[in-house]
């Protein structure tokens, strides 16, 4: 039979700067990849000031992921 599970995967940035080159080693690459070069550096401005705004909040810089999991023998 198959069996399913869903598990939390939590990446905690130690700072702000810590998140782009996480950004671009994972499924967010392709939005950096289909961004004009030109834009690439406003928006990186941007999402290091909303990154240092929530660096202030109690939980920090935690990125949560659930991820399901389905497993299955053959019979």
């Amino acid at each position: 039979g198959a069996r399913s599970e869903t598990r939390e995967h939590v990446t905690t940035f130690a700072r702000p700067e810590d998140w782009l080159p996480f950004s671009w080693s994972v499924g967010t690459r392709t939005y950096w990849e289909r961004t004009p070069e030109e834009q690439r550096p406003g928006l990186e401005r941007t999402a290091l000031e909303h990154l240092t705004r929530m660096a202030a909040e109690p939980e920090g810089l935690a990125q949560r992921n659930h991820v399901r999991y389905t497993t299955a023998v053959a019979a």
